[in-house]
């Protein structure tokens, strides 16, 4: 009896969720940098073409998207190919 549960469990299919219907999310890269002291802002990188223009600044590199309505960041690295790694 236990023979024949275990081979119906390799029979089913995995569960693969439908690629239909979900929307490919927009990733920006944008850094933070001090402008004076104890003020930080964010600011968004200049592109040339499909390609960012890394600013030559100190900061931190964030990923921003928008999920629904809210928009969220998190934290890339301090490097453009550490915010670049996080984005694949």
């Amino acid at each position: 009896m236990e023979q024949h549960a275990t081979e119906s469990l390799k029979l089913s299919p995995p569960h693969r969720p439908s690629l239909f219907g979900t929307a490919r999310k927009r990733i920006r890269v944008i850094k933070k940098v001090r402008i004076a002291r104890g003020v930080w802002k964010f600011i968004s990188l200049d592109h040339i073409g499909n390609r960012y223009v890394w600013d030559k600044r100190e900061g931190y590199y964030f990923l921003e998207w928008w999920d629904g309505k809210k928009r969220r960041r998190e934290r890339a690295g301090l490097t453009p190919n550490e915010a670049l790694e996080h984005c694949i």
